[in-house]
């Protein structure tokens, strides 16, 4: 069920549509985040207007489902809400790329 981080350069072979999709996504969790958790609680550095979808991917999923499970002063219904959507950008960030299969489907094609 977790998920590793990803690296920047994986993060880069993404195609362009799955970047733009976890961009938005990632807005939409850090909406959530911001007003109940700081930076420094999810140990991450810089601002949150500098928080993007290859920084916050960096870190494995199991990092921030352990943070926000154990916070404090924060319902139960919230915190799963919030996994569930961080859970979503790492399952977005790990599908496999169907731009490289076009490629090799062209290749293929173009030699057979």
């Amino acid at each position: 069920m977790k998920r590793l981080g990803i690296s920047r350069r994986d993060y880069e072979r993404l195609p362009s549509e799955t970047k733009s999709r976890l961009i938005a996504l990632l807005e939409d969790i850090k909406k959530e985040l911001r007003p109940r958790f700081s930076l420094r609680f999810l140990q991450l550095d810089g601002s949150w207007k500098d928080l993007n979808p290859p920084r916050f991917l960096a870190l494995p999923e199991d990092h921030y489902h352990r943070l926000i499970k154990g916070s404090k002063g924060v319902t139960s219904r919230y915190k799963q809400e919030l996994l569930d959507k961080i859970a979503e950008l790492y399952e977005l960030s790990s599908e496999p790329t169907s731009e490289a299969s076009g490629l090799e489907r062209w290749l293929e094609n173009s030699h057979g």
